[in-house]
C-alpha cells in the first residue's frame, strides 16, 4: 500500500496551540508568526480605538514577543513562596522560617538554548512564555526575560549548566482574566517606559546643573513639553503614581508651578522666608521623583506577575486563580507606597537660602 506524507503529532499540537492562543487574546491585538523561529514564535502588536476615525483602530506602538508551548495535560502543583532579599543586590537568599504562602503553578521545562537566547535580548522588550493548556482551553503566561533575570540567574550560579530548567507559570496568569489583560498592556509599554527613564535621567541631571541659572525655568518648561508627549501618562492605572506626576507636570507646564505637595516635608531649607516652597525646588523635586521611577521599576515592578515574594504580595495574595483581578488590585497600593516618601539627596539652591 502506497503511503502519503504524514502530519506528525507535534504539528497538530502546534496548530491547536496557536488557535487557542488567538482565542485567548483581546480583539485589539494582532498576532504575527515568526518563521523560521529561533526562540520567538510570535510578535504581538496592540491597538486602541482611533479618536480620528470612527470604527477604526490605531496602533499604540506597543509590542511584545511570545514563545508558545502547547501541552495536552500540563504538570500542575503548589509552589511555596518565601521572602527573600533584593536579588538585584545579592544572590538569592530565601527566608524559609515562615513561608509567605503558596501559588498554584504549571511546571514546564524550557531548553537552556532558548533561555540563553532570551537572556541575550536583554529586558527592554518583554518576551512572554505562554503555556497553551489544551485540557482546560486556557493560556497561561509569565515574562520570560524577568523570570530569567529575577529568578534563574540569582538562584543558580550558572542556570545554563543544565540542558533545561523547569519554570513555574502561575495559573492566575490566565490571558483571558482581568489580570492577564492588565499584564499584556503593562508589558507592551515596557520599551516606552525604558526610553522615558533614560530621558528623565538626562533631564534631571541637566536641571541640577542649571539650578542657579536664570535659564532654569525655560529649560524645565522645554523639558516638560518633550516628555508630556508620551502617551503612557494616563494609561498606567496599574502604577497610579505615574498619573500623579502627570498631573503635576501638566500643572507646571500651564502655570509654571507643579505644586508644593511634592516637596519633601523634612527639607525646611527648600522654602522661602514666608514658609512657601521656592519654585526651583518644586520643579527639581518633581523631576527627582520622576527620575526615581526607573529604580522602583527595577526593584518592584519587574517582579509583578512572577512567582516570587513581591509577585505573591502584589498579584496573588488573598485571591484564587479564578478571582477577579480588579477585586483585589493590590498592585497600585504597592507601587504607590514604593514611591511615597523618598528623601532628596540634593542641597537647597542658593535662591532658596
Amino acid at each position: 500500500m502506497r503511503r502519503t506524507k504524514l502530519r506528525p503529532i507535534q504539528h497538530q499540537l502546534d496548530q491547536q496551540g496557536q488557535r487557542l492562543l488567538e482565542s485567548c487574546l483581546p480583539s485589539n491585538c494582532i498576532l504575527r508568526p515568526y518563521r523560521p523561529d529561533y526562540g520567538l514564535d510570535y510578535s504581538l502588536e496592540m491597538f486602541a480605538p482611533s479618536h480620528m476615525a470612527p470604527q477604526a483602530e490605531e496602533t499604540l506602538g506597543e509590542h511584545l514577543f511570545i514563545q508558545l508551548k502547547t501541552v495536552r495535560s500540563p504538570k500542575k502543583g503548589s509552589l511555596t513562596i518565601h521572602e527573600r532579599f533584593n536579588v538585584e543586590k545579592r544572590l538569592e537568599e530565601l527566608d524559609r522560617s515562615a513561608p509567605m504562602g503558596k501559588i498554584q503553578t504549571i511546571s514546564k521545562a524550557v531548553e537552556d538554548s532558548e533561555l540563553v537566547t532570551i537572556e541575550r535580548m536583554g529586558v527592554g522588550q518583554a518576551v512572554l512564555l505562554v503555556i497553551a493548556d489544551l485540557s482546560t482551553q486556557e493560556c497561561y503566561f509569565v515574562c520570560l526575560n524577568d523570570y530569567i533575570d529575577r529568578i534563574l540567574m540569582p538562584r543558580h550560579k550558572d542556570y545554563a549548566s543544565r540542558s533545561s530548567r523547569s519554570l513555574h507559570v502561575p495559573i492566575a496568569n490566565s490571558l483571558r482574566s482581568d489580570l492577564g489583560r492588565t499584564a499584556l498592556r503593562w508589558y507592551g509599554k515596557r520599551a516606552k517606559l525604558f526610553a522615558a527613564f533614560v530621558r528623565l535621567q538626562y533631564q534631571t541631571q541637566q536641571l541640577l546643573e542649571l539650578r542657579d541659572d536664570e535659564s532654569f525655568m525655560d529649560v524645565a518648561g522645554h523639558f516638560a513639553s518633550r516628555i508630556l508627549t508620551y502617551d503612557f501618562w494616563d494609561d498606567l492605572e496599574i502604577w497610579p503614581v505615574v498619573g500623579i506626576y502627570a498631573d503635576a507636570l501638566r500643572t507646571f507646564h500651564e502655570t509654571g508651578k507643579p505644586g508644593p505637595v511634592l516637596l519633601d516635608p523634612e527639607e525646611p531649607d527648600g522654602k522661602r522666608p514666608n514658609g512657601e516652597p521656592h519654585p526651583v525646588d518644586e520643579v527639581l523635586r518633581l523631576w527627582e521623583l520622576m527620575n526615581l521611577l526607573a529604580g522602583h521599576h527595577e526593584d518592584t515592578c519587574r517582579e509583578w506577575f512572577l512567582p516570587t515574594a513581591v509577585g505573591h504580595l502584589t498579584c496573588y495574595s488573598g485571591r484564587s486563580h479564578t478571582g477577579s483581578f480588579s477585586d483585589n488590585l493590590l498592585l497600585p497600593r504597592i507601587a504607590k507606597s514604593a514611591v511615597g516618601n523618598q528623601p532628596s539627596s540634593r542641597k537647597p539652591s542658593r535662591r532658596a537660602r
